[in-house]
């Protein structure tokens, strides 16, 4: 053995000790951190306890009453890895009881100021100020009530962000004066990325859920299967004098500020003023699948600093339907509209109102289910060739005067969805319904979509079960213009993060090579030209056993058998001049689909998508 080796295996030899040197430390202290329980008994444990709280801790309380003597802070954060918990008895309910607290704004019963906690299964009463107060990220609240407090029950602050409240409830929360304490409020100078589901709302001073903004700006929360029930009305049930909203989108003092608020699924019934509330919310609103009943306006959406953007889509109304209004608005396939087809049921107050499962889950109430289809959304992810240009793709713009007869198949492909062809697809689609959400833009490769934020906004509104296709490669490929250009190992690295991140939320990808230009013809055949950015996407879904959509050659095939004067004229941008208002002169383009070509490739890969095998869907 020469010097050279003996040196080398003697490093490697240093290398290997050290790592289990390290190996060994990190594990003890895993060890120690993980298996940390404490039973909290009394107030005064209960404190001790969350002051010395550690990552992987688990603090257990008993059934019954703390009566607290002050309020609680719980300052040490966990990690990812190891959370700490603070758990409330199984065998009945933990009641935290704040009335000595006098009411002022020092007063919370619990001031959440760390991250990655999990709080589940306590009652938290009558604080002199907030119920409890989040001011940390990444916590999880489950199965938690908050009531008769003097402001609102569950309140964050503080750019608290990505926090998770899940089937909680906030009730009877009112202030001495009658005027100031709502249900849950994600409000003031709150961080983006909080969830709401599954938390119910009744009879606050103020509002169910407000989301007026101070001190932050452009953020968003998304609130899923939530009920605000008789808000501006007391304990007693006499009148407040809170605004009594349902869910307060927003608002500013400057009325300029944007929360941009997603409802899944939500109920306001019987709300004192508004069941969806603008309030000068200068942000995007998205209400899907929701229900307002004999609220005082059930929607409230004015022109004066109005939206910039509101989406309200399979939605009910029963008494006053109210207004809507945004920059840009859509509005469709709800109660009030024409053909309408769904039956409105018959809820009351008291079916909302009944006691939850005992996992903590909502009550179930008839005629809910069958009311709340599971929709499955189908979020499309790309380039030009595959965007929507009408709607929203351009502020401001007509695109009737500007853009058509311009359309990516993304744009028809709602048109497959109905009723009939989804159970063409029932291989990949495990709801009732389904709703095409086309993200795609023009111009845009897997990096420039991921750096601007794009594919960020995707991850955010992904459940599970959604479905997202991913097709780029025609910008990838642009050596010429390096403000897009991405290499193959970089193409591949972003299909990586973007199929992994799919999955991290359970929805499900699927990757499509990049669809065929209108050249180069051989022999009658259309060929490729897109290099071997078609192979890398194969590579990566073999790699990572994903679906894989063949759209290279799939379109190939069926351009050449249309055959190239056909598919020129027909399916790509080649118009002659005088036609179209938008192209006074005409148009030669080879890459862009006008309306037959859209429909030519939506037909190929809705076909294709009946051919998917479960294994890949996974």
């Amino acid at each position: 053995m020469d010097l050279n080796q003996t040196i080398s295996r003697y490093i490697s030899f240093i290398i290997i000790i050290a790592s289990v040197i390290a190996c060994s430390f990190s594990l003890k202290s895993y060890s120690q951190s993980v298996y940390h329980f404490v039973e909290a008994n009394t107030p005064q444990e209960l404190a001790k306890a969350l002051d010395k709280a550690q990552p992987g801790d688990s603090i257990q309380l008993v059934s019954g009453v703390y009566n607290m003597s002050e309020r609680l802070f719980i300052n040490n954060s966990g990690t990812p890895q190891n959370k700490i918990f603070l758990i409330g008895s199984k065998s009945g309910r933990t009641i935290l009881d704040f009335s000595v607290l006098k009411e002022d704004g020092s007063s919370q019963g619990i001031v959440l100021k760390a991250d990655n906690w999990v709080i589940k299964g306590l009652d938290i009463r009558k604080a002199g100020d907030n119920g409890l107060q989040i001011r940390g990220s990444n916590n999880k609240v489950e199965f938690c009530s908050f009531y008769e407090c003097a402001d609102t029950g569950l309140q964050l602050d503080d750019a608290a962000s990505n926090n998770y409240i899940l089937n909680c409830d906030s009730y009877f929360n009112a202030d001495s004066k009658l005027e100031n304490a709502d249900g849950f409020g994600a409000k003031m100078n709150v961080g983006s990325g909080n969830v709401f589901e599954g938390c119910r709302a009744w009879n606050n001073l103020d509002d169910g859920w407000d989301g007026y903004l101070r001190g932050t700006d452009n953020i968003k929360t998304t609130y899923k299967n939530c009920w605000a029930i008789r808000n501006g009305y007391l304990k007693n049930d006499k009148i407040a004098k809170g605004d009594g909203n349902g869910f307060k989108t927003g608002g500013s003092d400057n009325k300029s500020k944007k929360h941009n608020a997603t409802y899944l699924n939500c109920i306001a019934i019987e709300n004192l003023n508004d069941g969806f509330d603008h309030n000068s919310n200068r942000g995007a609103v998205k209400i899907e699948n929701c229900l307002a009943i004999h609220n005082g306006r059930n929607f409230a959406f004015s022109e004066k600093n109005g939206l910039e953007e509101l989406n309200v889509q399979n939605s009910f109304s029963i008494g006053n339907l109210g207004k809507f209004y945004g920059e840009t608005l859509l509005v469709k396939g709800n109660s009030w509209q024409e053909n309408f087809s769904g039956t409105v049921p018959n809820i009351s107050v008291n079916d909302l109102l009944n006691s939850r499962q005992a996992d903590g889950n909502l009550p179930k109430v008839p005629g809910l289910e069958k009311l709340f289809q599971n929709t499955t959304t189908i979020f499309l992810v790309g380039d030009s060739t595959m965007a929507d240009y009408s709607g929203n793709y351009d502020a401001d713009i007509d695109y009737m005067k500007t853009r058509y007869p311009l359309m990516g198949w993304g744009q028809v492909f709602q048109k497959f969805m109905i009723s009939d062809s989804i159970q063409k697809i029932s291989n990949i689609i495990r709801g009732d319904s389904v709703n095409v959400d086309d993200r795609a833009r023009g111009g845009r490769s897997t990096r420039t979509f991921f750096q601007e934020g794009r594919w960020r906004g995707v991850v955010d509104d992904l459940n599970k079960d959604d479905i997202v296709i991913i097709q780029f490669g025609h910008n990838d490929a642009s050596e010429e213009k390096p403000e897009r250009y991405v290499s193959i190992e970089g193409y591949k690295e972003f299909l990586r993060l973007f199929v992994s991140q799919t999955r991290e939320k359970k929805a499900i990808p699927i990757l499509l090579t990049p669809v065929a230009r209108n050249y180069p013809w051989i022999e009658g055949r259309l060929e490729n030209v897109h290099g071997d950015y078609p192979a890398a996407v194969k590579e990566i879904a073999k790699e990572m056993q994903v679906a894989l959509i063949d759209l290279n050659q799939l379109s190939m095939d069926v351009f050449s058998s249309k055959g190239k004067d056909f598919v020129t004229t027909h399916y790509f941008m080649n118009l002659p001049a005088g036609k179209y208002e938008a192209y006074p002169n005409g148009q030669n383009d080879n890459t862009h689909f006008q309306s037959e070509g859209a429909l030519a490739v939506s037909q190929i890969i809705f076909d294709a998508l009946k051919n998917l095998q479960p294994q890949n869907l996974n």
